[in-house]
């Protein structure tokens, strides 16, 4: 079975978590195949959004402990290099791979959409955070449950929820692996949209191809000026919005100059 697939329709890719009968929980090859994806769709300037959901009942209930019981170093750990086959220990490599599988969902020019439903635990819910929309269904769960087994999210929660629901309830929920249902998750504000889980992928895959109207430029400079303005950057926010958007104008006039001969 192939663990994550990937469709495109147009500008639109879907991506998707492929392991239900596991509620999507997370072994190390998900991990090196969503970073490697993402690497390709973060390099390809004509997609416009991405969207990530999980097949079957849930989107992720996170990492699959079993395969930690059973030595995930094996045979070629977090990193999916064959180099690293002979490795007994963790190293900061294995938290730099893990990190990836996220990562390049915050950090692409295209919106990344997070469809949601049941499950959204561990690493399954870092990757939710990690997108700029979520789209949740009122059957969803999150929760951060890696302190139960002496961990922490490290995946992306540490950076990127504070941004969403604030510092303090970020390190609540972190350091005490409380769940939480989508009315909760709603009014804290992790959701971008509440709707019924039948419905939750369409709803997500139809917000995609919305935006993908726009121009490419749009979106990217769009996302680019609105990360500095919520990360505080008041000065850089506006400095990215007048480069964008004298590009686009530009862009404008010359695609509308009575002048210039017909393409």
């Amino acid at each position: 079975m192939t663990l994550v697939v990937h469709d495109r329709d147009g500008d639109v890719v879907h991506v998707r978590l492929n392991r239900p009968e596991r509620h999507n929980a997370l072994v190390p090859e998900m991990w090196q195949r969503l970073a490697r994806l993402g690497a390709a769709l973060v390099a390809d300037e004509t997609v416009r959004c991405v969207v990530i959901s999980g097949e079957g009942s849930s989107f992720s209930s996170g990492i699959d402990r079993r395969a930690l019981a059973e030595g995930a170093l094996t045979p070629y750990g977090f990193t999916g290099e064959e180099a690293d086959r002979e490795r007994t220990e963790y190293d900061e490599r294995d938290i730099v791979a893990a990190q990836a599988t996220a990562r390049w969902l915050h950090d692409g020019d295209f919106v990344s959409i997070a469809a949601v439903r049941g499950f959204a635990f561990g690493a399954g819910a870092q990757i939710t955070f990690a997108c700029d929309l979520r789209i949740v269904a009122t059957d969803s769960t999150f929760a951060l449950p890696e302190v139960e087994i002496g961990l922490f999210p490290e995946m992306s929660a540490v950076a990127l929820l504070p941004r969403l629901v604030g510092y303090d309830r970020a390190l609540e929920l972190a350091l005490t692996g409380r769940r939480i249902d989508a009315h909760e998750a709603d009014r804290i504000g992790l959701v971008t949209a509440l709707v019924e889980p039948d419905t939750v992928v369409d709803e997500a895959l139809s917000l995609a191809a919305t935006i993908a109207r726009a121009r490419p430029d749009a979106i990217r400079y769009c996302k680019r000026a609105m990360r500095l303005g919520a990360d505080g950057d008041v000065d850089g926010s506006l400095r990215t919005a007048r480069e964008g958007g004298l590009r686009l104008l530009n862009d404008l006039i010359i695609e509308w100059d009575p002048e210039r001969p017909a393409r």
